[in-house]
């Protein structure tokens, strides 16, 4: 393997392994254990490929199987703990070299997404433990590719993904065990799809979609009132909303937007409500503005 230099530094609770090659592939297989902390941040950065993040319920904090096959790429992870917090860091750098990464015009169409997948050869997964005595805030950024977050029973408190380019799919499978205060989604020009967020267990969600599309599945188990705030450019958003809620939407939209709230009765120009609205527990409200996009909202039964 040409020129592969590896750094590990141990210092106390820090960590820190840096790999770097030219042209030959490289893998990275990690365990991280939790010493003292009580909350650990996770930032992901996958610049290219395949993204998958997955729970269970043993084992280390954080494991870590990483494939990559760009050149000139320089994996940069690091765990550190302090005041019972620790700091997961999973990302990379480097350029896409022309001449060894895109050699030909399917290479570049795989680039885009319009090929078959370049997961095969960079394909990142991120196992994090599920445990009652961890409490996380995670971060997860996708450049290029395909991600697949499947979040579990996993306990947080603050949750971001930003979708970048990629086809990218969140699922939140069982009820947040806390309050989470603050959950946000941006998709530029991907396309987005979560899966029961209401087990996400948020007080507010924030969503940016520009000139692509999100779908919001909003089912769950919700535990209090929630709130979610949405900016669309050009692009689509729709929402699943189920029927046991309380459920008011308010639209700012323009002369070129498509807005298709079905189920809702209309208060005002810009206001929508449910028709049963207050007879339920919780309430899900709305705040929407979109520019030359479209909205809709399907509103259905909580198991289906």
């Amino acid at each position: 393997m040409k020129n592969l230099a590896l750094l590990a530094v141990f210092c106390g609770s820090l960590s820190v392994v840096t790999f770097a090659q030219e042209e030959t592939k490289q893998d990275l297989q990690r365990d991280f254990y939790v010493k003292t902390a009580s909350t650990v941040n996770v930032l992901i950065d996958c610049p290219l490929g395949e993204l998958r993040v997955n729970t269970k319920q043993q084992g280390p904090m954080a494991v870590l199987d990483l494939k990559n096959s760009l050149t000139n790429f320089d994996y940069k992870i690091s765990y550190r703990e302090e005041g019972g917090v620790g700091d997961l860091n999973v990302g990379g750098s480097g350029e896409i070299s022309h001449s060894h990464d895109i050699e030909s015009f399917s290479d570049f169409k795989k680039l885009l997404g319009l090929g078959n997948s370049i997961s095969d050869d960079n394909r990142w997964v991120v196992t994090l433990k599920e445990s009652g005595d961890l409490l996380y805030n995670l971060d997860l950024n996708m450049g290029l590719g395909d991600a697949d977050v499947d979040l579990g029973a996993l306990k947080m408190s603050q949750l971001g993904f930003n979708c970048g380019l990629s086809d990218a799919t969140l699922s939140i499978t069982q009820p947040n065990p806390v309050h989470m205060e603050l959950m946000k989604v941006d998709n530029g020009m991907g396309s987005f799809e979560g899966k029961t967020l209401g087990n996400a267990n948020f007080k507010e969600l924030k969503v940016s979609v520009g000139m692509g599309s999100a779908t919001l599945d909003l089912r769950g188990e919700y535990t209090r009132d929630a709130h979610v705030k949405a900016d669309v450019g050009m692009g689509s958003f729709k929402m699943i909303v189920p029927k046991n809620l309380d459920i008011a939407v308010t639209v700012n939209s323009s002369p070129f937007s498509s807005i298709n709230l079905m189920g809702l009765v209309q208060e005002s120009k810009t206001r929508y409500r449910s028709p049963n609205f207050g007879s339920n527990d919780y309430q899900l409200t709305f705040d929407i503005s979109v520019g030359m996009g479209s909205v809709d909202l399907e509103i259905v039964e909580p198991g289906e």
